[in-house]
């Protein structure tokens, strides 16, 4: 913690450019973003799924292994490969190139994978093909679904104003979780927009 705020100090006065905070740290939990890599080929989910959950954490230079890791042979990798690529859309343009394979998870049989890359999708600047995946998933029978497309739209924010209506039918649901989720997405969309005015 004292190391990175010295680190932020250092670039606010000057001393360092800010563009090496968002490569990320050379070691999180011990390990180096080789060493989180190799985790993900583990015989133990546990370890595979610690692995991809951890790799965001490096910023930037995560970019690559997520995005190999979203043709990983273990569903769950590839949903969370995709969950970080999209939190990371904001700090590389390296992003960009997996474009084409979200794409083509935005189509899969999965409905966890689906509304995930979507999310990417939609934090890369693909709103068009990522928001319809969400709102449609809003409509879910199964709770989860409907709350982690409502999550997604939340951390999407302002981008996913498209999805206004769909959230607001979602504050209808007779399940007050995904009634609750319906609305902080909402909340999220419209106070950001509201800052802007």
């Amino acid at each position: 913690m004292r190391c990175s705020l010295m680190l932020l100090v250092a670039c606010l006065a000057g001393l360092m450019p800010l563009s090496g905070l968002a490569e990320g740290p050379d070691r999180v939990a011990g390990r180096t973003l080789g060493e989180w890599t190799g985790q993900l080929e583990s015989k133990k989910r546990s370890r595979r799924l610690r692995a991809v959950l951890t790799l965001p954490s490096f910023g930037a230079t995560a970019v690559e292994p997520l995005a190999k890791s979203l043709g990983h042979a273990d569903e769950a990798v590839r949903y969370w490969a995709a969950n970080g690529l999209g939190d990371l859309a904001h700090k590389s343009a390296r992003t960009k190139p997996v474009l084409a394979t979200l794409e083509q998870l935005a189509k899969h049989k999965s409905i966890g994978l689906r509304a995930s890359a979507a999310y990417a999708l939609c934090r890369l600047g693909k709103a068009g093909s990522g928001l319809p995946v969400l709102i449609k998933a809003l409509e879910h029978p199964q709770r989860g679904v409907a709350c982690s497309a409502a999550d997604f739209l939340a951390r999407i924010g302002p981008p996913a104003a498209a999805a206004v209506d769909a959230l607001q039918a979602a504050m209808m649901h007779k399940d007050y979780h995904v009634k609750g989720a319906a609305r902080e997405a909402l909340r999220r969309i419209r106070m950001v927009r509201q800052e802007e005015k």
